[in-house]
């Protein structure tokens, strides 16, 4: 197995017997490397890149994460099981279950498939990478029975009775997920969190983030609350449920591109009717531009009831003039 033939070592079986899981961390810190395998042949929906990635990117693009796949399958494909477990079981572990977007999109519809298929699932058991986002761990343990989930962890072999790996279709939140989706944010956010309908919910230096990109001085977002009546959310310090609680009160937000603001508007009600997002950083102008080249549909001017504002900010200097003005 090289680079060159990978995808002809790719099978597409969604339902597979005594197959072995792996997974490993990436060095990027974005991504992992997981993946179902059995004899020569890995299974292609059990990793987000063999799939869905190559409908959105030309795989050169990510060589370098391909070539980690086949390096991993390599050294441990003649090993011994470090884990038989004698389960059904779904696979609730994708590519990004660190966090970012993708992972959260991803989670969406896989809490939709679960329970809309639940009579057939209800005698699996759910499996997850030990080191997955607390915010994603919070919606599965939501959703489904704490004692269904079988959590994983890195650089061990799992073999498993029988696996479904339930593919997915929409890399980043899209607004048809969102109004799929709604239905299970609408059932728990009944009552309100905090009275302040007027979020911030920011990429901020005072957070614990993924990535650098866009990271906004606090200060900055301070004034700005101060000034605007604003009150600021770090989504660190709340249980994903509370975030959800907080946000489908709210009736304008304003947040960073990127995760902030591709997972969190799943959350808003009708009840928003403005919200602003500030691209910032180069990494972060980079995709917006490109989303606007691509007229890919993640740039929408409306989200359910409310007006969507961006806010390309090139400089630390701009960032600075447009929070305290």
């Amino acid at each position: 197995m090289i680079f060159d033939n990978l995808f002809s070592y790719c099978k597409n079986d969604i339902i597979i017997d005594d197959a072995n899981l792996y997974i490993e961390d990436y060095i990027d810190g974005i991504n992992i490397i997981n993946f179902f395998f059995k004899g020569d042949y890995i299974y292609k929906y059990s990793n987000d890149f063999l799939y869905l990635i190559v409908d959105y990117y030309n795989v050169e693009k990510f060589r370098k994460v391909y070539e980690k796949i086949i390096e991993c399958y390599d050294n441990i494909k003649n090993k011994p099981i470090d884990y038989f477990i004698n389960e059904q079981v779904i696979s609730f572990i994708t590519s990004f279950s660190k966090g970012t977007g993708h992972g959260y999109s991803a989670i969406y519809q896989l809490i939709i498939q679960y329970h809309k298929n639940y009579t057939f699932f209800k005698n699996f058991k759910i499996i997850m990478f030990k080191n997955t986002q607390q915010g994603i761990f919070d919606l599965v343990k939501y959703y489904v029975p704490e004692e269904k989930i079988i959590v994983i962890d890195i650089e061990k072999i799992y073999k498993f009775r029988k696996i479904i790996l339930i593919p997915i279709t929409d890399y980043v939140p899209s607004a048809k997920l969102a109004l799929d989706f709604y239905p299970f944010i609408s059932k728990i956010a009944s009552n309100k969190l905090i009275r302040n309908e007027k979020i911030a919910l920011l990429k901020s230096s005072n957070s614990q983030n993924l990535t650098c990109d866009g990271i906004i001085p606090y200060k900055f977002i301070e004034k700005y609350c101060s000034k605007h009546g604003f009150q600021f959310i770090d989504p660190t310090n709340f249980n994903e449920i509370d975030v959800i609680k907080i946000l489908f009160h709210c009736k304008t937000l304003i947040t960073s591109w990127g995760t902030t603001y591709s997972k969190n508007i799943m959350y808003l009600s009708g009840k928003c009717k403005q919200i602003l997002v500030i691209v910032y950083g180069k990494e972060f102008i980079d995709q917006y531009n490109l989303c606007i080249k691509n007229n890919d549909g993640i740039i929408s001017t409306k989200c359910k009831n409310a007006y969507i504002y961006f806010h390309k900010i090139d400089t630390l200097n701009e960032l600075e003039q447009f929070f305290i003005r």
